[in-house]
C-alpha cells in the first residue's frame, strides 16, 4: 500500500480548497464531508466542539512530519492563535503520485461550499447533524445545541438555516 492512501483525502481536500483556516474548521469540514459519503475513514465522537477525531488530528501532525502539510499560526485581532493548513510544495506532488485512488466529481464542489462556512456555523451544522444521526428530532437537536453551546449564543434562525442546510445535503 501506498503510504499515500492514507493522507490521500485530505490532499485532495486541501487540493480543493487550498488552505483551511483553524483546526476546528477542518475537523468539522472532514465529518461533513464524511457523512456526505465521502472516503475520509476517519473516526469521530461527540467533544466539546462538537464531532472530534483524534486520528484525523495525528494525520495532521504525520503530514506535517512527512512535509506534506504546512501549518501556519497566526494571532487573531482578539488573540487567539488560529491555524491555516494548506499543501506543501512535496504535499502538491505527492497528490499526482496518489491520484489514481477517484473521488466523484462532486467532492470539489463540496469541499468548496463547506470551506465558505466559518469555524462556528460549521460546528453547528455538525453537531446539530451528529444529533439527528443519534435520532433527535430537529426540535430536541435544536435545543439541545443551546444547551451544550451556550457560549456560541446561536440564534433560532441561525439554527433553522444549518438545518434546511442538513435537509439539502444529507438524508436523516
Amino acid at each position: 500500500m501506498n503510504i499515500l492512501n492514507k493522507y490521500y483525502m485530505l490532499i485532495k481536500l486541501l487540493t480543493a480548497v487550498g488552505e483551511v483556516h483553524g483546526r476546528k474548521k477542518l475537523q468539522k469540514m472532514v465529518y461533513l464531508l464524511q457523512e456526505q459519503g465521502y472516503a475520509f475513514k476517519e473516526s469521530f465522537g461527540y467533544h466539546l466542539y462538537g464531532p472530534y477525531s483524534e486520528e484525523l488530528s495525528t494525520e495532521v501532525d504525520e503530514m506535517k512530519f512527512l512535509g506534506l502539510l504546512e501549518e501556519k499560526v497566526e494571532t487573531t485581532v482578539y488573540g487567539y492563535k488560529q491555524y491555516i493548513y494548506s499543501l506543501s510544495e512535496r504535499g502538491k506532488r505527492a497528490s499526482d503520485f496518489a491520484g489514481h485512488l477517484a473521488v466523484p466529481d462532486s467532492f470539489e464542489e463540496a469541499a468548496r461550499e463547506l470551506a465558505q462556512f466559518d469555524a462556528r456555523t460549521l460546528e453547528l451544522i455538525a453537531t446539530l447533524r451528529f444529533l439527528r444521526k443519534i435520532n433527535y428530532s430537529d426540535t430536541e437537536a435544536a435545543r439541545y445545541v443551546k444547551e451544550l453551546k451556550p457560549e456560541q449564543e446561536y440564534k433560532d434562525g441561525e439554527i433553522e438555516k444549518a438545518l434546511k442546510f442538513l435537509e439539502e445535503k444529507f438524508s436523516k
